[in-house]
């Protein structure tokens, strides 16, 4: 009765249910929300915990997977091209000496649908040196996952500017355009192995941690919680 009393006096407060249990023989436990694993005794900060250790595992599986080779990437270029709207897209992002794959995402100007099965040549030279050999590559959907994408693998000999000619041809229609692309020298990914090595290990001393806590915890509480003895 003092309990309802208390919650029809005004907001809730802790202060406010916490006499109205003492003064009715009760004594609570935690005072704090419970967690979602309060059947293991343990319910104060289950929830807070697995969060840390899932924002961990998430963080950790980013970073490994972040080198990882997959198909858009970067918008490097998205323009018109005759008939046609012509993506471009990257991958890595930041293009580097060494391999890159390269997506190309074709577009019906007039329509906006996507267009399947058209020819797309690539063409790459560098810019401070046209007199080199370009290199070409057809873009397929062999090098693609997508349906909507084709793609090609290049690799840049080294880093500078460099010149891309895009050609597609299409149930007759042609469409050019062109991009210069920056390409950056090629770096050792340590950071890779590292991350790989590491992660295992990092999980492993957050579960620790956490069963660790979790204890600790209900030994506190254990101890802190002391039930008032009934008189009869």
């Amino acid at each position: 009765m003092e309990a309802g009393a208390a919650n029809d006096a005004g907001p809730w407060s802790p202060a406010t249910h916490v006499g109205a249990l003492v003064s009715g023989g009760v004594l609570p436990v935690c005072l704090w929300p419970l967690g979602t694993d309060a059947a293991n005794g343990d319910a104060g900060h289950g929830d807070v915990m697995n969060h840390t250790c899932r924002c961990i595992i998430i963080l950790f599986a980013g970073l490994a997977t972040a080198p990882a080779r997959c198909d858009g990437g970067r918008v490097q270029m998205h323009e018109r091209a005759g008939p046609f709207v012509v993506t471009l897209l990257s991958v890595p992002d930041n293009l580097v000496a060494g391999p890159a794959d390269l997506s190309v995402g074709v577009e019906d100007a007039a329509t906006g649908e996507v267009i399947s099965g058209a020819e797309i040549r690539l063409s790459l030279s560098p810019l401070d040196e046209r007199a080199a050999s370009p290199i070409v590559a057809n873009a397929t959907y062999g090098s693609s996952t997508r349906g909507i994408l084709q793609a090609a693998q290049v690799s840049f000999p080294r880093a500078g500017l460099w010149h891309v000619d895009l050609v597609v041809t299409h149930q007759g229609m042609t469409g050019l355009c062109a991009i210069d692309l920056a390409v950056g020298i090629a770096h050792q990914r340590a950071y890779e192995v590292w991350v790989a090595g590491l992660a295992p290990f990092v999980l492993a001393l957050g579960f620790i941690v956490h069963q660790s806590r979790k204890r600790r915890l209900k030994i506190q509480r254990t101890k802190r919680v002391e039930l008032p003895e009934i008189s009869t």
